[in-house]
């Protein structure tokens, strides 16, 4: 933003060089790019940030000067006749939308002849960037620039019925505004209407044929306060940004609007124009301003050093905070302040503290070491948990990925009985919906993976699941991949397998404590048939592992195998761990022995797993599934399984005739229990 040297030394009176205010004003974090000299006067340009509206305008400039150099300001009075017509009578104003626009107001300027400006206001305009148009839009400008306050002009016999309305666009209606574009607009669109057609993009644009023209005689004068929020979507919708729409969608004071129509009316009155009796005002419903208290020691504590009780309440005088209350609590002052309307920035504390800070001055708060306070640290279990199963899978080969929580609707593979989340605002439609699971992102990550020539890989993923079953639910998972070959040793091809991921699995459940966990066989339209396990953790399902379903892997573009697990991290770390137990090494050898046999392909293994720990043998210290086969010549409705048992007792070394014994009785169990045909026994 650019302002003038001298129209700032009319506000205020000082005596400072160019070098010397632009030092103080940078000082006090308003940014002074470069000042450029034009004729007898100083051209500042401004780096204003987003949460100092208020700056926009020479005024507001005028009082951090004020401020600094503690000199009173010359704030531009209002000084006109009016006549005996009352505006009231000629000009009506109705506000639809009292949130989108809280605070309207209007003067109206009657007999005004249109005509080039006076060199005074057309120099100025032209130093600061403006384009003279002619003394009515001139005007609006001028006083655009002096309050930060925009100011709309409409040629009164261009709105129909005399009657202004703050209402939304219907959809279908279009308006050619004063850069020559039709705009077509919606509902979510606030104009500024007539009785028929909209007349002004609210806060925005002016209209075409509203605006003032040569032939203009009356002027209706707008100064209004509109939504900034609403400000802003309208200007990045309709990709217009212009001064009034840059001022704001940043929050302008809800105050200024009669100050800023009766100070641009007292110009026109100057320039040869009679001002309607009375100013219209549509204020529906006041905005509150709320207090905001500081606490001493918290200012003591934030900058480091003591300042003066009595400079602190100095400074928020300057400043036009009022003090609503000074108390002394638990040997600390506690003020209560109250912001003026114009620092809608000011929310908390902090604010307030930066306040001070900026007019005390940076330069005078010395540099010091923090402390560094040794309190106890909190440990996150989970956190820690989370750390343990990253380390291990890092130390297993596995590489972490993370992918986007926003995914392609058409990408979402598992349509579980939830409703997903859809993104209100998606930054693209590739991204508009919550992902319910880690799938899609693992699956995208491998492909990028394959089509840059990896043929193989282990990866691993942490991250945060949203769906919708009335309620919304937000859980932590972990999902495990492996996809390729492994790399041949030798002359071998090492394949992934689902027993790889089982293991890995079992592995992690271990490390963290659970022992009462098992894989049962399921069913699952994600993984391909007899391919895939789910995973029991102290009677509860927490997830599942298995080989892709190719359907899946091709819509992905993957033509290589891929085995896949996802838990609840959540749901794990809501159950109870097993008891930590040690043992000694065992004294006794063991004795291992395999059993292989041929059961239905519809009885899971975790069927055969319970009847084996119903034969209640204590020295069976361990069995697992060695070997699964389902060709050759084993029957179609028949699969061969082998299993593996280590014996081993605590106080003495078995026989193999007890050994025998011990798996006559397994046997016996499991043709009861299964009916299943015995193919053979081993002895390792």
């Amino acid at each position: 933003m650019k302002v003038s040297l001298n129209w700032l030394k009319e506000l205020v009176e000082i005596d400072v060089k160019s070098e010397e205010l632009a030092s103080a004003l940078e000082m006090r974090g308003i940014g002074v790019e470069s000042i450029e000299k034009i004729e007898d006067d100083f051209i500042f340009h401004l780096e204003i940030t987003p949460n100092r509206p208020d700056c926009l305008g020479h005024l507001g400039i005028a009082r951090e000067i004020s401020a600094i150099f503690n000199k009173p300001m010359r704030v531009p009075e209002i000084s006109y006749n009016e006549e005996d017509h009352e505006i009231e009578k000629i000009v009506s104003v109705e506000i639809q939308e009292k949130e989108l626009c809280p605070r309207y107001c209007g003067v109206l300027i009657r007999d005004f002849k249109v005509s080039s400006s006076p060199d005074k206001i057309r120099k100025r305009l032209e130093y600061l960037g403006i384009r003279p148009i002619n003394n009515a839009v001139d005007i609006t400008n001028y006083c655009l620039l002096l309050t930060g306050h925009p100011v709309h002009a409409f040629d009164l016999r261009k709105i129909k019925g005399n009657k202004i309305i703050i209402r939304r666009a219907r959809n279908g209606e279009s308006l050619l505004t004063l850069d020559g574009v039709v705009r077509n607009l919606d509902i979510e669109t606030l104009v500024i209407a007539d009785e028929q057609f909209p007349i002004a993009i609210a806060g925005v644009i002016g209209g075409e044929e509203s605006g003032v023209k040569d032939d203009t005689i009356d002027i209706f004068l707008e100064s209004a306060y509109f939504n900034p929020v609403f400000i802003r979507r309208t200007s990045k919708r309709l990709s217009i940004s212009t001064e009034a729409s840059y001022r704001f969608e940043r929050g302008v004071d809800w105050n200024v609007p009669p100050y800023s129509a009766r100070i641009c009316a007292t110009l026109f009155y100057q320039l040869g124009g009679k001002i309607a009796k009375g100013v219209i005002d549509v204020f529906p419903e006041s905005i509150k301003i709320h207090p905001v208290k500081l606490k001493s020691k918290k200012l003591s504590e934030v900058l480091g050093l003591e300042i003066p009780f009595r400079e602190v309440e100095e400074i928020f005088r300057k400043l036009e905070f009022r003090i609503l209350s000074s108390e002394k609590e638990n040997n600390e002052i506690v003020w209560t302040i109250l912001p003026p309307t114009f620092r809608g920035d000011i929310k908390e504390e902090a604010d307030l503290i930066e306040e001070i800070a900026r007019h005390y001055g940076y330069e005078k708060i010395p540099s010091t070491i923090p402390l560094i306070s040794l309190d106890y640290v909190y440990i996150d279990p989970v956190k820690e948990k989370i750390k343990l199963l990253t380390e291990f899978l890092n130390f297993q080969g596995f590489n972490e990925v993370i992918t986007f929580s926003f995914i392609d609707p058409d990408e979402d593979i598992l349509h579980q009985e939830v409703e997903p989340i859809s993104i209100a605002n998606p930054i693209s439609s590739r991204f508009s919906r919550m992902r319910k699971n880690l799938l899609t992102g693992i699956l995208n990550t491998i492909s990028l993976n394959l089509n840059r020539e990896l043929e193989e890989g282990k990866i691993f993923e942490v991250g945060k699941v949203f769906w919708r079953k009335g309620e919304i639910f937000e859980k932590k998972h972990l999902a495990l991949a492996y996809f390729g070959k492994k790399r041949k040793k030798f002359s071998d091809d090492i394949g992934f397998s689902i027993l790889s991921l089982k293991g890995v699995i079992s592995s992690i459940l271990s490390l963290l404590g659970y022992k009462n966990y098992r894989f049962e066989e399921e069913n699952n339209p994600l993984y391909q048939r007899f391919s895939s396990l789910s995973i029991i953790v102290n009677e509860k399902s927490i997830g599942s592992l298995g080989r892709i379903e190719e359907k899946i892997l091709k819509k992905f573009s993957i033509e290589t195998e891929v085995y896949y697990c996802e838990l609840s991290l959540d749901d794990l770390f809501e159950l109870e761990t097993s008891p930590l137990s040690i043992q000694p090494p065992p004294r006794y050898p063991s004795i291992k022995r395999d059993l292989s046999f041929l059961i239905s392909k519809d009885i899971p293994y975790s069927m055969v797993e319970s009847a084996i720990r119903e034969a209640g043998i204590e020295e069976l210290e361990e069995f697992f599934l060695w070997d699964l086969f389902k060709e050759g010549e084993i029957p179609e409705d028949k699969v061969s399984m082998t299993v593996g048992f280590i014996f081993r007792a605590q106080d003495r070394t078995l026989t193999h005739a007890e050994v025998n014994e011990m798996m006559n009785k397994i046997e016996k169990i499991l043709q009861d229990k299964l009916t299943l045909l015995i193919r053979g026994k081993d002895v390792r």
